[in-house]
């Protein structure tokens, strides 16, 4: 009798031993992913000012119809993905939202930018010069508004200060 119960409490042991270590590692992976996740909207915040540069002079290429590339490095994302893929229990529901709005801006300014010497030209053997720097300098200035959006909320995220993201905008 008393080695059945040893053998059992050795699969019990056994079985906590291998729950505790998976505890762990999942623990570690969270604060790993955590941490990964304010550096990447670190670095995101960093991007900006040189992304709010790039539109600034193309802005004025455009306004003295000449055309400027604007294609430059794209936003990372990698870690936001991974998070949402393998752990999103680790975000908040407003972390959540925050992270989507700041991603999803990102990508649309990131797509913008890689597109705009192509749309320029597009709408100017279409239509006239005047509406293509006017289509331009609209879409820059919307451009230049969700790059300072973005880092605004990268700030609260990184700060883990509580925000609602879709009254974030209704502020001004």
């Amino acid at each position: 009798m008393t080695e059945a119960i040893w053998s059992l409490l050795g699969v019990v042991l056994g079985f906590a031993l291998a729950e505790g270590a998976q505890w762990l590692k999942r623990r570690r992976l969270r604060v790993r992913l955590r941490k990964s996740l304010v550096a990447e909207l670190q670095s995101i915040m960093r991007m900006v000012p040189s992304k709010v540069d790039v539109l600034r002079q193309a802005e004025s290429h455009f306004k003295a119809e000449r055309v400027m590339p604007t294609q430059s490095t794209n936003f990372p994302r990698e870690i936001y993905s991974r998070i949402i893929t393998e752990a999103p229990e680790i975000l908040k529901d407003w972390e959540r939202d925050c992270l989507h709005i700041i991603h999803e801006r990102l990508r649309v300014v990131d797509a913008s930018m890689d597109s705009m010497e192509e749309r320029f030209l597009s709408i100017n053997s279409s239509y006239s010069s005047e509406q293509a720097i006017s289509a331009a300098v609209c879409s820059i200035n919307d451009l230049k508004e969700a790059l300072s959006q973005t880092s605004e909320l990268a700030k609260f995220v990184i700060s883990g200060e509580r925000l609602d993201v879709y009254e974030f905008g209704n502020q001004s």
